[in-house]
């Protein structure tokens, strides 16, 4: 998730925070409910200076069948696009195959 924009050494918060991603991942998860948010690295895209914060969570009852995911491990990337609106990117194993899904809010 992108956590803020650096300017020099300094961060300027900016985006998302832990409490809007649980938010947006709780819709995505078959019973609604996220578990404990982990923050993993966090990483700056020099091009940009945007800083990102990786973080890991579970979802009670796994994914939401619209998903398209029936079980296992699903990363997610959450964006928002100059449009404004949050992007979200569901990356898995369906069938032995890597499954990428994208849903708008």
């Amino acid at each position: 998730m992108q956590v803020g924009i650096k300017d020099g050494k300094t961060v300027i918060p900016k985006a998302y925070s832990v409490k809007r991603i649980g938010q947006l991942i709780a819709g995505d998860c078959a019973s609604g409910k996220v578990g404990k948010i982990t923050p993993g690295k966090q990483k700056t895209k020099r091009k940009w200076a945007f800083v990102r914060q990786a973080f890991e969570t579970t979802c009670a009852g796994g994914p939401h069948p619209s998903i398209g995911a029936t079980s296992g491990s699903v990363m997610v990337k959450v964006e928002r696009p100059d449009g404004g609106r949050d992007t979200a990117e569901y990356f898995f194993g369906r069938n032995g195959n890597m499954v990428t899904t994208y849903k708008n809010r």
